[in-house]
């Protein structure tokens, strides 16, 4: 019988590399989970900073009025949004325990506001003459389209155009006389539709109407130089 042949050993099993593609996407893989991670753990820390300046902020609101005592005059900015109002302090209680005061102010009108500074609701304070100060820095207002909104709320009731330095428009075309005091910087409507009516010049471009009582409202009125003032209505 022929001898038998010898058996060759098998050779080891070496293991084969994964295709490139996969690895490079199970490695895009794991990079974007973690640069999520890394993104989402920076924006909530960026956060978290912006939340505690922000309240760290409106905890200090009012702090101008610790300068202030009874019978001072001074100017109190109600929501601190740069409308300014004079105002003389009646009242100063310290508050135990706390480096906030209880202030009481009374308005020219008479009417007073009471409240608790420093604080989150606190109305901005300062000693009087800043608000002569602004006035005394703005020059005439532009001529042209005033449109008057109220929280966001158009209010075309209240558009009026300022035509040259003597005369205004309503919104319907109807013409008068006005006067701005180069003082108190008030504009006064003293003929025709709009007779009576008072604003306060604000701003370089914007008024703010006042009330019968002479107080600021909430209704701003901006300069809009797209409108223009000799259309048939604003």
């Amino acid at each position: 019988m022929p001898a038998p042949r010898p058996v060759a050993p098998a050779l080891p099993t070496v293991p084969t590399a994964p295709p490139v593609a996969p690895r490079r996407r199970a490695l895009a893989r794991r990079l974007a989970r973690s640069g999520r991670s890394i993104v989402a753990a920076a924006t909530a820390a960026v956060g978290a900073t912006a939340v505690g300046a922000t309240a760290a902020a409106q905890e200090g609101r009012g702090a101008g009025w610790a300068a202030l005592g009874v019978g001072d005059a001074a100017e109190m900015d109600i929501v601190c949004s740069s409308t300014w109002e004079p105002v003389t302090v009646v009242a100063v209680v310290p508050v135990a325990g706390r480096a906030a005061r209880d202030y009481k102010v009374r308005r020219p009108d008479g009417t007073e506001v009471e409240f608790r500074a420093p604080g989150i609701v606190a109305p901005c304070g300062r000693p009087a003459g800043g608000i002569a100060r602004e006035r005394g820095a703005l020059g005439a207002p532009p001529t042209g389209v005033y449109m008057c909104v109220y929280r966001g709320t158009p209010l075309p009731a209240f558009d009026f155009a300022l035509l040259d330095r003597t005369t205004y428009r309503d919104r319907d075309g109807g013409r008068g006389a006005y006067r701005l005091d180069a003082g108190t910087r008030q504009l006064v409507f003293v003929s025709g539709p709009m007779r009576g009516r008072r604003a306060q010049q604000a701003g370089a471009a914007l008024f703010r109407p006042l009330d019968d009582g002479g107080s600021v409202t909430g209704i701003t009125c901006p300069h809009n130089p797209a409108r223009d003032p000799h259309a048939p209505r604003l």
